[in-house]
């Protein structure tokens, strides 16, 4: 029985996705995950799975998109980005980054007023949306030095099993503050990352 912030057993198959057969179960048991899966893991345990996918695929999208994203290319768009003056700016070096990859994700900004969205177009299943969404979440927290106001919709397009997963993930993950910055949760249609100006 896990004790603390646990992964449901879903959100590790859907990790493993990418991968043959017969080389999930020794990626569970390098993680520390007992077959049959459990209910639910440890936080430990699902980043040992993470990384252990990652490792085995060179790929930081494992394995769930049709072209690889080697290991080390989040790092160096990062480091495109960690120096510009605000999230606006980082948020173009980021979509000018991703998108030198043929075939890889597609990022596009859209601006209205002094909104800017960083979107995802769709095609990722719900496992990858949903990580993708977490990841840039943080990340602007990170760059930004402040938490980000989550923004959950859709429009009817996606899921409500995802949405209600997604918000129950971003409050975990971020905290609120008055006007600045959000970020928009699509799941399975389109992933949005917001910064006012």
């Amino acid at each position: 029985m896990v004790t603390g912030p646990a992964i449901g057993a879903h959100h590790v198959s859907a990790a493993v996705q990418g991968i043959a057969v017969g080389e999930v179960p020794a990626l569970l048991s390098h993680a520390g995950i007992n077959q049959p899966l459990p209910a639910a893991v440890s936080m430990d345990q699902f980043t040992r799975l993470i990384r252990a996918v990652w490792e085995l695929l060179d790929d930081e999208l494992m394995g769930q998109w049709p072209v690889p994203s080697r290991r080390g290319t989040f790092a160096t768009m990062g480091l495109l980005a960690v120096h510009c003056p605000d999230l606006h700016t980082a948020l173009g070096r980021a979509v000018a980054f991703y998108n030198l990859f043929p075939g890889g994700l597609r990022f596009h900004l859209r601006e209205s007023g002094d909104v800017t969205r960083l979107e995802l177009e769709p095609g990722a299943g719900v496992f990858l949306t949903e990580s993708l969404l977490m990841i840039w979440h943080r990340f602007g927290g990170w760059l930004t030095r402040a938490p980000l106001r989550p923004e959950v919709g859709g429009a009817g397009l996606c899921r409500p099993d995802a949405q209600r997963r997604v918000r129950a993930a971003v409050r975990r993950t971020g905290g609120v503050r008055p006007g600045g910055l959000g970020i928009g949760v699509f799941p399975l249609c389109s992933a949005s990352l917001r910064a006012t100006r």
